[in-house]
């Protein structure tokens, strides 16, 4: 099971997830790397953790706009790592835009997504283009248990007929995300990704609240791909140690 650390950008700086009110994050304030630059967090997180892989949310993207990706390259440039990012993806120029930096997993959130039309225009971009190396992974955004979305396809739908409709345009990675548990602490997994795992074959990764080794422990006996997590590793409940022991019994 995939342990992804979550990078959340605002005002172009890391920043804390509080259940998803984004008018209190605040610079991430972290047990082990005195700054909120977005790169020498990414230090750190590579020499303490030897993470390979990161989940960003780029919130200056999802809410006002903004295509200030320069931290791609500096992250590319300086680390072999893989990069998933949530960027307010809702148009093709977006996604060249992305692509252009060197990162080819795009997060497109139904928190963003205007029309299930623009999922149909990327899968065909995809198939017709040989940039094969796109990766398209739908994250599935709630709060509280009801979906967040601007799309009117979507909007009465329950969150597995969301992931079907997904599924029927070929993706097949999805990130299931209740907003509320954001930063929490409150344990467990939200209870639809128990149902959800049980009714598809697509990957699944999710988070909200996580907070120990043992807990993760548990996730990783069930049918989820991976999980999110920052709050645990900036207060210290999950060590670097930690995810060095798990890594090596997988």
């Amino acid at each position: 099971m995939r342990i992804i650390p979550v990078i959340d950008i605002l005002n172009g700086q890391v920043v804390q997830g509080i259940r998803g009110e984004r008018e209190k994050y605040r610079p991430i304030q972290s047990n082990f790397c005195e700054s909120a630059e977005i790169l020498d967090l990414v230090d750190k997180f590579v020499e303490l953790f030897d993470f390979k892989e990161f989940y960003i949310a780029d919130i200056d993207a999802i809410t006002k706009n903004k295509e200030n990706f320069f931290y791609l390259d500096r992250i590319l440039e300086n680390y072999d790592v893989k990069i998933n990012i949530d960027a307010g993806i809702s148009t093709l120029s977006r996604v060249k835009k992305i692509i252009s930096h060197g990162v080819n997993n795009l997060i497109i959130g139904t928190e963003t997504l205007i029309s299930i039309d623009f999922i149909d225009s990327l899968v065909n971009r995809i198939d017709n283009n040989d940039n094969n190396k796109l990766n398209i992974i739908i994250s599935v955004d709630m709060y509280e248990g009801n979906i967040l979305t601007k799309c009117d396809d979507l909007r009465d739908l329950s969150i597995k007929e969301v992931v079907k409709e997904f599924e029927s345009y070929s993706i097949n990675e999805f990130i299931i995300l209740d907003l509320s548990r954001v930063g929490s602490q409150v344990g467990g997994i939200s209870e639809i990704v128990d149902e959800i795992i049980t009714t598809t074959d697509s990957k699944i990764i999710t988070g909200g609240g996580i907070n120990s080794i043992d807990e993760i422990r548990k996730i990783s006996k069930k049918e989820i791909d991976g999980v999110l997590i920052a709050t645990a590793f900036h207060n210290g409940s999950i060590s670097p140690n930690d995810i060095k022991k798990f890594n090596a019994m997988i």
